[in-house]
C-alpha cells in the first residue's frame, strides 16, 4: 500500500499506479477477488439495505410492504433535509421513526449516530454505530463517524482503531489520512504524522490545508 501511495504521487493517476505496482488493472483486480469470493463461505449480512418502492398487483402483503418500504424511505429524506439544515433535533426524530420500521438497517443506524454525535450525544452515537457495524462491517463511512465521536470523548486508540478499519475498507479517502495524521501528531508521532499528511496530498495534490500544515512541519512542499 505505501508503495502505491508513493506511485499515486508520482503519477498523478489512482489507475495506473495500481497497475505499475499490482502488475493488473482494477477492473481485472475486482474480478478475480469476485471469483475468489464466490469460492468463499462467508456468511451474509445485511449489507446496504435499498428501500425504494415496487407494488405487485394483486398482493396485499407487498403492498403493505410497498408502504412500509415507502415511509422509510420518507423518513430517511426529512431527516436528512433536516441535518443538512442544522436541525438536529428534528433529523433524529425522523432517523429514530425510519429504525422503528426497519430496527436493522445500517444506513439508518449510520446516520442516526452521526446526528446524535452532532448533538454531542456522543456516548450514544458510539453504541448506535457500533450496532451498524454489526450489520454491514464493510461500509467506510460508518468507522469515520465512529472515529469522529471517540475523537469527541478522548478516546484515541479507539479513534484511531476505526481510521484503521476506514482505510483497510477505502485507502483512497484523504480525510482518513488527514484525521490519521492529527492522531499522531497529538501524540508527538512527528514522522507518521507527516507520512499521513503526505498521503494526504498524493491523492488530493490540490489541497492547500496539507500544504499549510506540512509547512509549518518545516517541509519544503510547493
Amino acid at each position: 500500500l505505501n508503495e502505491f501511495m508513493t506511485q499515486c504521487g508520482l503519477l498523478k493517476d489512482y489507475k495506473k499506479a495500481f497497475k505499475t505496482v499490482y502488475g493488473k488493472t482494477i477492473d481485472d483486480f475486482e474480478k478475480e477477488w469476485t471469483d475468489w469470493l464466490t469460492l468463499q463461505d462467508i456468511p451474509l449480512t445485511h449489507g446496504l439495505i435499498y428501500t425504494g418502492v415496487k407494488l405487485k398487483e394483486g398482493n396485499p402483503a407487498s403492498f403493505e410492504e410497498a408502504m412500509q418500504s415507502g415511509a422509510v424511505k420518507g423518513n430517511m429524506s426529512l431527516g436528512d433535509e433536516f441535518f443538512i439544515n442544522v436541525k438536529y433535533d428534528a433529523a433524529e426524530g425522523k432517523y429514530r421513526q425510519a429504525l422503528l420500521l426497519s430496527p436493522r438497517n445500517p444506513v439508518i443506524l449510520n446516520k442516526l449516530g452521526r446526528v446524535l454525535s452532532a448533538q454531542e450525544k456522543h456516548k450514544e452515537a458510539v453504541s448506535i454505530l457500533e450496532e451498524a457495524v454489526k450489520y454491514n462491517p464493510d461500509y467506510s463511512n460508518t468507522y469515520l463517524n465512529l472515529a469522529d465521536a471517540y475523537l469527541k470523548l478522548g478516546q484515541m486508540d479507539d479513534a484511531m482503531e476505526a481510521l484503521t478499519e476506514s482505510n483497510e475498507i477505502n485507502p483512497f479517502n484523504p480525510y482518513i489520512h488527514k484525521m490519521l495524521g492529527l492522531i499522531y501528531f497529538n501524540r508527538n508521532d512527528r514522522a507518521n504524522a507527516i507520512f499521513e499528511w503526505r498521503n494526504v496530498l498524493k491523492l488530493d495534490s490540490g489541497n492547500d490545508e496539507m500544504k499549510r500544515w506540512l509547512r509549518g512541519m518545516g517541509l519544503d512542499i510547493k
